[in-house]
């Protein structure tokens, strides 16, 4: 396993927001696994989409590399990382399931509650302003939302009544909940890549959602336990967090 001393991680991503560090719970995840491996890394918000067309991205030592898992991967062979190591096979199965299950699930349950269910102006409470003349925004808005519908409707999830979703995404988040149990962390004591993950799609779920918003009340007061989780991971790997906020005054 090589362990890499001398490097630099830019992480290209979309602006601060004003009530997250950021509005895509793949940019918390990777951030907070950052913190976690306690690697240094700087921002660039210029280039926030990589040739994929995703976003986080990173360019490290010159090297690109786009998609949030495929960066941790990467960068935990670089340097070691093992947060993860002291797990059975079975219990890292277990693991890739519950990823699974928010990243290729709720993940698009939340866009079609957040993007399409609801006014999509409502979305940019929780972005920084647009870099673009105010008069083109509602055209912009317009055709992010119909791009979100269709990438639903691909996957599958966006052909089912809002209902039906509704009650898919809360399942998904009780799953998380009733895995997280009592323990610390998802998987025990000690904290894993899981945990960033999860992380992200609470912070995506509380603060870049509206009160309305099921999955808001979800986490808020359905599953205390995933809140905690949320507070715990901010307190320990974000105590920045106010300082990472887009300031819009």
């Amino acid at each position: 396993m090589s362990v890499e001393a001398d490097y630099t991680i830019v992480v290209h991503t979309l602006d601060r927001g004003p009530t997250a560090p950021s509005g895509s719970p793949y940019v918390i995840k990777l951030e907070t696994f950052l913190r976690m491996a306690k690697l240094k890394y700087e921002l660039d918000f210029k280039k926030p989409f990589s040739k994929k067309g995703k976003t986080p991205w990173i360019t490290y030592n010159g090297q690109d590399i786009a998609d949030s898992q495929i960066i941790q991967e990467f960068l935990s062979q670089k340097h070691g990382i093992v947060f993860s190591a002291h797990l059975t096979p079975e219990v890292r199965a277990v693991a890739r399931g519950m990823r699974a299950i928010l990243e290729d699930h709720f993940y698009y349950s939340f866009c079609l509650d957040q993007w399409v269910y609801n006014d999509v102006k409502n979305v940019l409470n929780y972005f920084a302003p647009l870099p673009i003349p105010k008069l083109f925004v509602p055209l912009v808005l317009r055709k992010w939302k119909s791009s979100m519908k269709q990438s639903c409707k691909s996957q599958g999830i966006g052909r089912h009544t809002q209902a039906e979703v509704e009650k898919m995404g809360r399942e998904d988040l009780q799953s998380v909940s009733v895995f997280l149990g009592e323990k610390t962390y998802m998987m025990g004591d000690k904290p894993t890549e899981l945990d960033c993950l999860v992380f992200g799609m609470t912070v995506m779920s509380f603060y870049t959602a509206p009160s309305h918003s099921p999955y808001y009340k979800a986490v808020a007061e359905d599953f205390p336990n995933l809140k905690r989780h949320l507070d715990r991971m901010k307190e320990e790997y974000w105590p920045d967090w106010d300082d990472c906020l887009y300031n819009k005054a």
